[in-house]
């Protein structure tokens, strides 16, 4: 992530004053930039690095992330991503007020499903793109935080490519914020993790990476492997494979797979666990 000094939008595509009804730069400044170090030897190093940074939003004086000193900025009130409408225009944020704030508009609300067995119901689009969306700020029309920034997309749209961003609803943090606060995830039962990296290849489900040491990697799954069956039924989607397993059971469940491995069809029972035992705990005093 490039200092936020080295770049700035131009005039024309950032948000004006004016055209807010709430207070524009106050609710900019709830914006504030994070960086953060990963041991080498944490499970996630490999894959995204050992350095992260991006932005955060301060929701409130004593958030998920806590600050090592006063930031002496106010909190942006929370709202509800069900407000805004597709075609609406939005401010998407990034630390350092006006200059990395972008004008942008909502072109699209619907599911979001990622290889990293991850699905939202319905994420938050919006174009054009910000360079610097990890822990962007979506804010509405009225002020509120909305949704946070997740990814960088590219959409076809009438024959060419539409760069964009995809958001998470802030809704999703609301009935499981206490519960983040006080145990540093949700109190809700996991979910069968496989460490299964899939994506779909038009029509086809197929393994684009495994993760090391996970039950897909110990059950003999291979990359290039195609996915065509999941405990008797062929998933459609990426969102539907995910969904498919999780209805398995808890972590620990058996789950059946079948796929095609080159020129022949495979059939593997995978171990299912919880993706939280294989990530490193905080050290008490």
């Amino acid at each position: 992530m490039a200092e936020q000094k080295d770049w700035a939008f131009p005039a024309e595509l950032r948000p004006k004053p004016e055209d807010w009804r709430f207070d524009l730069d106050r609710a900019l400044d709830a914006v504030v930039q994070l960086r953060s170090e990963i041991p080498e030897d944490a499970f996630t190093a490999p894959l995204l690095g050992t350095e992260r940074a991006g932005n955060g939003v301060v929701i409130r004086d004593d958030g998920l992330v806590q600050a090592t000193g006063e930031l002496g900025v106010r909190a942006i009130p929370r709202g509800s991503a069900s407000s805004c409408r597709v075609g609406e225009n939005v401010v998407v944020a990034g630390h350092g007020g006006r200059a990395h704030a972008l004008k942008a508009t909502v072109f699209a609300k619907r599911e979001f499903a990622g290889y990293w067995e991850y699905v939202l119901d319905e994420a938050v689009y919006t174009a054009p793109a910000h360079p610097q969306w990890g822990g962007s700020a979506l804010i509405g029309a009225e002020g509120k935080l909305l949704a946070l920034g997740s990814l960088l997309v590219q959409e076809k749209v009438d024959g060419g490519i539409l760069q964009g961003n995809m958001l998470v609803p802030i809704d999703l943090l609301e009935p499981i914020l206490d519960e983040m606060q006080r145990l540093g995830r949700s109190a809700r039962p996991a979910r069968p993790w496989l460490g299964l990296y899939a994506t779909e290849a038009g029509a086809r489900l197929v393994v684009a990476g495994l993760a090391p040491g996970g039950p897909a990697e110990q059950a003999g799954v291979k990359v290039g492997d195609v996915l065509i069956d999941v405990g008797g039924d062929k998933p459609a989607t990426l969102a539907d494979l995910w969904r498919k397993i999780w209805k398995l059971g808890a972590p620990g469940v058996e789950v059946p797979l079948k796929l095609f491995r080159k020129d022949r069809a495979v059939s593997l029972r995978l171990r299912s666990a919880d993706r939280n035992d294989f990530l490193k705990k905080p050290h008490l005093h």
